[in-house]
Protein backbone atom coordinates (compact mmCIF):
# COMPACT_ATOMS: atom_id res chain seq x y z
CA UNK A 1 0.00 0.00 0.00
CA UNK A 2 2.73 2.06 0.55
CA UNK A 3 4.43 1.83 -2.36
CA UNK A 4 0.84 2.79 -4.15
CA UNK A 5 1.02 5.97 -1.90
CA UNK A 6 4.37 6.86 -2.89
CA UNK A 7 3.46 6.68 -6.40
CA UNK A 8 0.51 8.57 -5.86
CA UNK A 9 1.67 11.82 -4.06
CA UNK A 10 4.56 11.44 -6.98
CA UNK A 11 2.36 11.38 -9.77
CA UNK A 12 4.38 8.69 -11.00
CA UNK A 13 1.19 7.33 -13.27
CA UNK A 14 3.21 4.37 -14.59
CA UNK A 15 3.60 3.52 -10.75
CA UNK A 16 0.11 4.20 -10.03
CA UNK A 17 -1.01 1.65 -13.44
CA UNK A 18 0.96 -0.96 -11.53
CA UNK A 19 -1.56 -1.64 -9.05
CA UNK A 20 -4.58 -1.57 -12.01
CA UNK A 21 -5.86 -5.07 -12.25
CA UNK A 22 -4.81 -6.35 -15.82
CA UNK A 23 -8.33 -6.71 -16.78
CA UNK A 24 -8.81 -3.32 -16.43
CA UNK A 25 -5.81 -2.34 -17.97
CA UNK A 26 -6.96 -4.56 -21.22
CA UNK A 27 -10.18 -2.99 -21.41
CA UNK A 28 -8.90 -0.18 -21.71
CA UNK A 29 -6.33 -0.47 -24.41
CA UNK A 30 -8.95 -2.55 -26.02
CA UNK A 31 -11.45 0.74 -25.68
CA UNK A 32 -8.10 2.66 -27.28
CA UNK A 33 -7.59 0.28 -29.97
CA UNK A 34 -3.73 -0.34 -29.05
CA UNK A 35 -1.63 -2.49 -28.04
CA UNK A 36 -1.86 -2.60 -24.02
CA UNK A 37 2.29 -1.56 -23.73
CA UNK A 38 1.44 1.76 -25.98
CA UNK A 39 -2.23 2.33 -24.04
CA UNK A 40 0.15 2.70 -20.80
CA UNK A 41 2.55 4.97 -22.45
CA UNK A 42 -0.92 6.92 -23.80
CA UNK A 43 -2.32 7.01 -20.57
CA UNK A 44 1.05 7.98 -18.71
CA UNK A 45 0.84 11.08 -21.16
CA UNK A 46 -2.71 11.62 -21.12
CA UNK A 47 -2.07 11.66 -16.69
CA UNK A 48 1.06 13.88 -16.93
CA UNK A 49 -0.64 16.79 -19.43
CA UNK A 50 -3.23 17.13 -16.89
CA UNK A 51 -1.58 17.02 -14.07
CA UNK A 52 0.22 20.21 -15.54
CA UNK A 53 -2.52 21.63 -17.13
CA UNK A 54 -4.79 21.54 -14.12
CA UNK A 55 -2.25 22.78 -11.61
CA UNK A 56 -3.32 19.59 -9.14
CA UNK A 57 -0.71 18.28 -6.57
CA UNK A 58 -1.29 15.28 -4.30
CA UNK A 59 0.52 16.32 -0.98
CA UNK A 60 -0.94 13.49 1.17
CA UNK A 61 -2.64 9.87 0.65
CA UNK A 62 -3.63 7.58 3.63
CA UNK A 63 -5.33 4.09 3.30
CA UNK A 64 -7.15 3.14 6.45
CA UNK A 65 -5.92 -0.21 6.94
CA UNK A 66 -8.00 -0.53 10.38
CA UNK A 67 -11.19 0.27 8.48
CA UNK A 68 -10.35 -2.90 6.08
CA UNK A 69 -13.04 -5.35 5.13
CA UNK A 70 -12.08 -8.62 3.53
CA UNK A 71 -14.03 -11.05 1.65
CA UNK A 72 -14.06 -13.63 -0.54
CA UNK A 73 -15.87 -14.53 -3.86
CA UNK A 74 -17.82 -16.87 -4.51
CA UNK A 75 -14.96 -18.58 -6.90
CA UNK A 76 -12.55 -17.66 -4.12
CA UNK A 77 -10.91 -14.48 -5.10
CA UNK A 78 -9.56 -12.04 -2.06
CA UNK A 79 -11.08 -8.93 -1.93
CA UNK A 80 -11.18 -5.90 0.27
CA UNK A 81 -12.69 -2.72 0.90
CA UNK A 82 -11.16 0.71 2.50
CA UNK A 83 -11.19 3.98 3.04
CA UNK A 84 -8.85 5.75 0.68
CA UNK A 85 -8.23 9.53 1.57
CA UNK A 86 -5.69 12.04 -0.67
CA UNK A 87 -5.30 15.34 -0.31
CA UNK A 88 -5.31 17.91 -2.89
CA UNK A 89 -3.41 21.33 -3.75
CA UNK A 90 -4.46 23.91 -6.07
CA UNK A 91 -4.26 27.43 -6.75
CA UNK A 92 -3.19 27.56 -2.65
CA UNK A 93 -6.16 26.00 -1.71
CA UNK A 94 -6.50 22.32 -0.21
CA UNK A 95 -9.00 20.21 -0.65
CA UNK A 96 -9.55 16.33 1.05
CA UNK A 97 -11.46 13.82 -0.87
CA UNK A 98 -12.26 10.25 0.87
CA UNK A 99 -14.05 7.42 -0.66
CA UNK A 100 -13.59 3.39 -0.74
CA UNK A 101 -10.64 1.95 -2.20
CA UNK A 102 -11.69 -2.14 -3.71
CA UNK A 103 -8.47 -4.01 -3.17
CA UNK A 104 -8.94 -7.56 -5.20
CA UNK A 105 -6.68 -10.03 -6.12
CA UNK A 106 -5.80 -11.26 -9.59
CA UNK A 107 -3.09 -14.52 -9.93
CA UNK A 108 -1.47 -14.05 -6.57
CA UNK A 109 -0.94 -10.45 -6.82
CA UNK A 110 -3.06 -7.27 -4.99
CA UNK A 111 -4.50 -4.31 -6.85
CA UNK A 112 -6.35 -1.81 -6.00
CA UNK A 113 -9.05 0.73 -7.59
CA UNK A 114 -10.07 3.43 -5.51
CA UNK A 115 -13.70 3.98 -6.06
CA UNK A 116 -13.92 7.59 -6.82
CA UNK A 117 -17.13 6.89 -8.70
CA UNK A 118 -20.23 5.24 -8.48
CA UNK A 119 -19.70 3.82 -12.10
CA UNK A 120 -16.00 2.18 -10.97
CA UNK A 121 -17.48 -0.56 -9.11
CA UNK A 122 -20.07 -1.86 -11.22
CA UNK A 123 -17.67 -1.40 -14.33
CA UNK A 124 -14.97 -4.13 -12.38
CA UNK A 125 -18.03 -6.30 -11.79
CA UNK A 126 -18.24 -6.83 -15.38
CA UNK A 127 -14.83 -7.14 -15.77
CA UNK A 128 -14.55 -9.72 -12.58
CA UNK A 129 -17.80 -11.74 -12.51
CA UNK A 130 -17.05 -13.30 -9.71
CA UNK A 131 -17.49 -9.45 -8.01
CA UNK A 132 -20.98 -9.40 -8.88
CA UNK A 133 -22.89 -8.60 -5.68
CA UNK A 134 -20.27 -7.71 -3.20
CA UNK A 135 -20.75 -4.09 -2.09
CA UNK A 136 -19.12 -1.42 -0.68
CA UNK A 137 -20.04 -2.00 3.25
CA UNK A 138 -20.97 0.83 5.63
CA UNK A 139 -18.92 2.51 7.52
CA UNK A 140 -17.74 1.49 11.25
Amino acid sequence: MQTLLTATIARDIEGIMAFTPPRKMQAVAREMGKPLDEAKADLAQIGRDQDAKNGIRVIAGEYDIDQVRFGVTREGRKYAFLPYARTFEQDGRRLELTYPALALMDKGKWYVVPLSDSRILPDMQQLYPDLEGISVPESR
